[in-house]
């Protein structure tokens, strides 16, 4: 206990190893698995066993609600990626607690099977709308982001070789390139001049 952060005298041994553990962590990691600790937390409270007491069956049983039950939030269960984050998290959490601060001599969640995470992406696709404003901000930004970005939405490129180009893509365009995605194109006005803008003859700006 002495390797942990100070903290009043009844606090629980669990949350002062978390938050000497979410230390060395950005900030945007250490609240997702401050969510994840929150919520092993309130799992292990729910059967009436101390996280440090846990054993790989109760972490098992979790495993399989957050894959079962649905999530207030979405409606939907917790999906794979989701889950071996949280995964990902206890094995940190119990590792640094049992090799760094000694406090701890076992982790439940050492031979827990982990879900398997595709590559592709969730989302099916964008609306007409989303579709629109998507486009509206890359002709602001340019004629560059602007030709790349309908190439891509209307075509269906792999994105491998345009994602590598010295381009600086407007906050919008943030994770559109980053993978292939399939998208609804049918509720959206073309941009045929997207495909003068690289050609040898060259192209006009698009007008509002």
């Amino acid at each position: 206990m002495a390797r942990l952060p100070e903290g009043p005298v009844d606090a629980d041994p669990f949350w002062r190893l978390a938050a000497a553990f979410l230390v060395a962590y950005p900030d945007s990691t250490a609240k997702a698995y401050l969510g994840d600790l929150k919520a092993w937390a309130s799992e292990c409270e729910s059967v009436g066993v101390h996280p440090f007491a846990a054993r790989r069956h109760h972490v098992d049983a979790w495993v399989k609600a957050l894959a079962r039950d649905l999530r207030p939030a979405t409606g939907r269960p917790a999906s794979a990626a989701t889950i071996a984050r949280r995964l990902s998290c206890l094995s940190r959490f119990y590792d640094y607690g049992m090799r760094e601060v000694e406090l701890i001599e076992h982790s439940p969640v050492a031979n827990v099977r982990r879900p398997k995470v595709t590559d592709d992406s969730p989302t099916i696709g964008l609306d007409a709308g989303e579709l629109d404003r998507l486009l509206t901000a890359a002709e602001a930004d340019g004629t560059t982001s602007a030709a790349l970005v309908s190439l891509l939405v209307y075509n269906g490129l792999v994105t491998t070789s345009t994602a590598t180009r010295r381009t600086r893509w407007p906050a919008s365009c943030v994770g559109v390139t980053g993978r292939r995605r399939e998208r609804d194109t049918s509720g959206a006005t073309p941009r045929p001049w997207a495909l003068t803008i690289y050609h040898p003859a060259g192209g006009s700006e698009p007008t509002a």
